[in-house]
């Protein structure tokens, strides 16, 4: 191909043919995946789940692997979207699209997930939390696809919360997901991100920082939630103001605790 960055690549093609419909993007040329069996692939290896670019959401869904390993990715992947969408959508589709409220994208940062992607130079891994550089633009070279997404096996408790005027099927106003790590009571490893809070998704490091190290405890949970809402810096938009989204911000923390580590609050 003399110019790769006139090619489309599409695979479920939910999101591109939205735009076509809509008069917003007319591709130019256009490479249909649906052929690369490789591709359609859910499998592990030393300590990795790898998940295929033409896996699609159901496909997700219905792997025994990765409900038992991801709960909190089952659970985004179940609330994104109606049966037939899951059908034809894919995962990688989501983390290519690099909406910043896309569901699927907190709980594989959460999960420290990796996108591996390929040209005629050879593959490379981009860590997913270098994936994103700023509002839709992303990693990937002009001559690069992106083969899989390669998620580790970490023992850990996670989590994943939505808020939407739906419950499902619907875009998120906010969403988020929290992976942590406990070891004789306190905070060992903490991995919090929010979608809905900025241009990118957002990892919230200051609250994971303030929890590392602490007892686990109702009173640290709930200034925990304090430092989220006063962490992010949200816009205002039809979804929401920015004080509403700080609020649910704090609010997904108390849920996410709630969820993990119920005992705490009783």
């Amino acid at each position: 191909v003399d110019n790769p960055s006139k090619l489309t690549l599409i695979s479920g093609d939910t999101d591109i043919m939205v735009g076509v419909n809509l008069g917003k993007f007319q591709p130019q040329k256009i490479v249909d995946l649906h052929r690369i069996r490789e591709f359609t692939c859910i499998s592990r290896d030393n300590g990795l789940i790898t998940i295929g670019a033409r896996a699609t959401l159901s496909d997700v869904l219905d792997n025994e692997e990765v409900r038992r390993s991801f709960p909190a990715l089952t659970e985004a992947v179940r609330q994104m979207c109606s049966t037939p969408i899951r059908n034809v959508a894919t995962l990688v589709g989501n983390v290519c699209t690099a909406s910043p409220i896309a569901d699927a994208i907190p709980p594989l940062l959460a999960y420290d997930a990796t996108v591996v992607v390929q040209s005629i130079k050879g593959t490379r891994q981009v860590p997913l939390r270098d994936w994103f550089k700023s509002y839709r633009k992303t990693a990937l070279g002009h001559d690069e696809v992106i083969v899989a997404i390669e998620i580790p096996i970490i023992d850990c408790l996670a989590s994943f919360e939505k808020t939407g005027k739906r419950k499902t099927l619907d875009i998120a106003t906010v969403n988020s997901a929290l992976a942590v790590q406990v070891k004789k009571g306190h905070f060992e490893t903490v991995r919090l991100f929010f979608g809905g809070v900025a241009a990118v998704p957002f990892e919230a490091e200051m609250t994971s920082e303030f929890l590392i190290g602490k007892e686990a405890g109702e009173a640290v949970i709930y200034e925990a939630s304090r430092i989220a809402a006063k962490e992010i810096s949200p816009l205002s938009d039809v979804r929401g103001s920015l004080e509403f989204r700080r609020q649910l911000a704090a609010n997904h923390i108390i849920k996410h605790f709630t969820k993990l580590m119920p005992s705490l609050f009783e």
